[in-house]
């Protein structure tokens, strides 16, 4: 044994009895475990995690529950009595965990070492009967050659069909994900890089119109790009089932690409090997034959409109072609500077050709996820708008264009209804659609149904498992809805990958404060950027931890800042809420709701507002843009 593995084990050893010392103590958690181990709870994570994959309250509930399992061995107490004595409060929630872990409930558990115990008894007995029989010919010796020849063809037949069988009911049960990974350009001509890259993000719209796929999304593919990872590790980072491989061949007038379908596990195999040929301006009748090839290989069952989408192919100018592409590169790379670039290139490839609908859908869906971070969101929306109206005039079928006209409705207008049926539609026409299902999420958090919500979040984690926002926003979500620990538990993790994530440290400074570990949260909260709106927190956490004079001294800078300069009125109502400064709180707020300052919508969402929202005035200000009223346990269903 190395070192190494010795020095985890003896930390894993000493962990568990610091948590079998204080068993009975209900209340002995995260913060408690650290502190008598000597970490941060961010390292007990970490070192944790990185030895079991395990959260640290999953470890804490993991070893009460083991010993739980040596009292009902002893048989001595009953099911409550030992809920209570491994510190379980709840006995329901403490047959829940059992159950959750072990595949059984603690009432049953005499009845299944009883069962296994005659199990291993009967396996037993059958080895001693083939050891008495050991000296008979096996039923294949006695075959005449023919016969063995027909039984191995038999044989055969029979592990093809469970095979398919295995892929058809995997996808009945939609549990298969696939990935694209990136095209090899193996053209020997770099300007061909973006046409590879072009490829990737179309065959994974093509593939996306496969209602039965997961199919993930190009931003956490594209990690693996000249990554040497075997193909099983980078399958189970993407969570995917199946990996397409794409070689470009060439890409002169006519276009040649190699394309390999891969299923990963159990066992690594080819499930397609192809070659797709034609000249460019019909480059799509490749993604679309590809997409349907691996349908049909999956045995998937397409629906008619889905039929429709894939028989339909497009011819292409060359040029607009090539601009295009351009345009998505740099488009993906989200920065600002490079967004300029973008526009650039995809105005030039509409100029080559007006009557292409997807130039236009790029541009709507760049500028709407521009105008979600912008300081002038209402110029950055109205060019969303007129670029989605013009692709969905020439294609109604394109999600992209929907998903921009559905954040223009949900972060400029308002327009609670049209951006619900406009997120719905992106949707219908491309469930694997993970900018739709992130906004979507949160069009739901300021109508304060979580259950959809998470349900959205949580797709378009699955969706871009790698992409820090969407987990960052899903911890967010998880904390709204006073999901605690999957909310810590999710923050560490973004933190794990980047340490300077806004939200990941924002969560983790609340999960602090509400433990009462002020230390740990100011800590936290002082990671963020030196900005008003992060000042918020910053004020919020230190006014919570009793350092008032600390608090109001962001409050101070705020007010003087404003005598000289523009400040939102949404932050200033904010930072007034924060010390329960009501009348000036909801002066700001309805000067914000004037302007349409969108961000003014996540009022109930905001702990800043904690103490203003059981006056009347609160769900005055949520009336006035048309949302539910707040009520402090309001349930999913009164939505």
């Amino acid at each position: 044994m190395s070192g190494n593995s010795t020095s985890e084990n003896e930390f894993v050893k000493r962990l568990t009895k610091i948590v079998e010392a204080n068993l009975q103590n209900e209340q002995f958690g995260v913060n408690e475990l650290a502190q008598k181990a000597g970490l941060s709870r961010s390292q007990i994570h970490r070192r944790l995690k990185s030895i079991s994959n395990k959260s640290v309250s999953q470890f804490i509930r993991e070893v009460r529950l083991e010993k739980a399992k040596e009292f009902l061995e002893e048989g001595t107490l009953s099911v409550s009595e030992i809920a209570w004595k491994v510190g379980f409060g709840s006995p329901s929630y403490f047959i829940k965990s059992f159950h959750d872990l072990f595949g059984y409930p603690p009432g049953e558990f005499v009845k299944y070492v009883t069962d296994n115990s005659e199990a291993k008894e009967d396996k037993v007995s059958e080895n001693e009967y083939f050891e008495e029989k050991n000296e008979k010919k096996s039923f294949f010796a006695t075959l005449s050659l023919y016969q063995k020849v027909l039984f191995v063809l038999l044989i055969s037949v029979a592990a093809i069909l469970v095979v398919s069988l295995a892929i058809n009911n995997k996808t009945n049960n939609k549990e298969l994900s696939i990935a694209v990974l990136p095209v090899d350009n193996l053209t020997g001509n770099d300007e061909n890089e973006f046409i590879a890259y072009g490829m990737q993000d179309e065959l994974i719209g093509e593939l996306s119109k496969l209602k039965e796929l997961r199919v993930i999304s190009k931003t956490s593919s594209r990690e693996f790009g000249d990554n040497l990872m075997l193909m099983k590790e980078i399958a189970k980072k993407l969570n995917a089932d199946l990996l397409v491989e794409v070689s470009l061949m060439s890409a002169g007038d006519s276009v040649k690409i190699l394309l390999k379908l891969v299923e990963v596990f159990p066992k690594e195999r080819s499930v397609l090997s192809t070659e797709y040929k034609t000249d460019i301006q019909n480059i799509f009748q490749i993604y679309t034959a590809a997409a349907r090839d691996i349908a049909s290989q999956l045995h998937l069952n397409l629906a008619d409109d889905v039929k429709a989408r894939l028989r339909k192919s497009r011819k292409i100018n060359p040029e607009s072609l090539k601009a295009y592409y351009r345009g998505m590169y740099y488009l993906g790379k989200d920065d600002r500077e490079s967004f300029d670039i973008a526009i650039k290139y995809l105005s030039k490839a509409i100029d080559n050709d007006p009557a292409d609908p997807f130039a236009y859908a790029a541009v709507a869906l760049g500028y709407a996820i521009k105008g979600h971070h912008s300081n002038t969101p209402a110029d950055d929306f109205s060019k969303a708008e007129f670029f989605a109206d013009m692709a969905l005039k020439l294609d109604s079928t394109i999600d992209e264009a929907y998903t921009a006209r559905a954040m223009l409705n949900l972060y400029q207008k308002w327009e609670w209804e049209e951006a619900k049926n406009a997120f719905t539609e992106a949707l219908k026409i491309n469930p694997n659609n993970e900018v739709a299902h992130a906004h979507f999420a949160w069009y739901y958090v300021v109508h304060r149904d979580f259950e959809k919500a998470i349900y959205h979040a949580e797709k378009a984690v699955e969706l871009n498992p790698l992409y820090i926002a969407y987990n960052a926003w899903l911890a967010c979500i998880y904390y709204n809805n006073k999901e605690y620990e999957k909310a810590e538990y999710r923050a560490l993790e973004v933190l794990s990958e980047r340490e300077n994530s806004v939200y990941g440290n924002i969560i983790m400074g609340w999960i602090n404060l509400l433990q009462k570990n002020y230390p740990e949260a100011i800590k936290f909260t002082e990671k963020l950027p030196k900005w008003d709106y992060y000042n918020l927190y910053r004020a919020y956490v230190y006014y919570k931890a009793g350092e008032t004079e600390k608090a109001l001294s962001f409050k101070t800078a705020m007010d003087e800042k404003a005598k000289n300069k523009y400040v939102w009125e949404w932050h200033r109502g904010l930072m007034a809420a924060i010390f329960g400064n009501r009348e000036e709180a909801f002066t700001f707020f309805n000067l914000a709701i004037d302007k349409k300052q969108y961000q003014v919508m996540y009022l109930t969402w905001y702990p800043f507002t904690e103490s203003i929202k059981n006056d009347p005035r609160f769900n005055e200000l949520l009336i006035r843009m048309n949302l539910p009223p707040y009520t402090e346990n309001q349930s999913i269903a009164e939505n």
